[in-house]
């Protein structure tokens, strides 16, 4: 389920800055309230605060330097955004609809798996009560798991950022 979570809770997202004031907002935006980091050509990583995205450079304070740091868009590979508080409301949805359809698989194949007449002691009169109710059981179970996992994992948002300059120059 964590893998699940993990992946799920990716989105990806890719822009080209000169042409687009609506995605530079949004960057900035995200940057003053969402974990973020950064990620170079050149595989250097760094853990960002204060991010301000212009058209053609960005900068920031990086928590592993002193002092604000100033690099052309061309040179970012990708920006990456983590938000705790979606990463719980993903935790939920892929968590439910994970027990939801095991509960409901499970029973259904157990009811084939064991066919018969149920008699009065039996607490499930039809294969569908079964798998109805089991399937909303662990529905419930598996999306309260999923609470603290999306918050740890967090809803993950991947920007690659695209310059003209820096993709004409890798085609070359």
């Amino acid at each position: 389920m964590c893998a699940m979570l993990m992946q799920g809770c990716t989105s990806y997202h890719t822009y080209d800055v000169r042409n687009s004031s609506e995605f530079i907002a949004e960057i900035n935006k995200k940057a003053e309230t969402k974990r973020t980091s950064i990620t170079m050509f050149s595989g250097d990583q760094y853990s960002v605060a204060d991010l301000v995205v212009k058209p053609d450079s960005s900068y920031w304070y990086s928590e592993n330097e002193v002092d604000w740091m100033n690099y052309s868009n061309a040179d970012i590979s990708h920006i990456v955004f983590v938000d705790g508080k979606r990463g719980v409301w993903d935790g939920i949805k892929i968590g439910s609809g994970i027990g939801l359809l095991f509960g409901i698989s499970l029973c259904t194949l157990l009811s084939f798996a064991m066919p018969g007449d149920c008699v009065d002691g039996c607490a499930y009169q039809y294969p569908f009560d079964c798998a109805l109710k089991a399937g909303i059981g662990l529905a419930v179970i598996a999306g309260l798991i999923g609470i603290p996992i999306g918050a740890i994992v967090g809803h993950t948002d991947i920007y690659t950022i695209s310059t003209r300059e820096r993709d004409h120059s890798r085609s070359n």
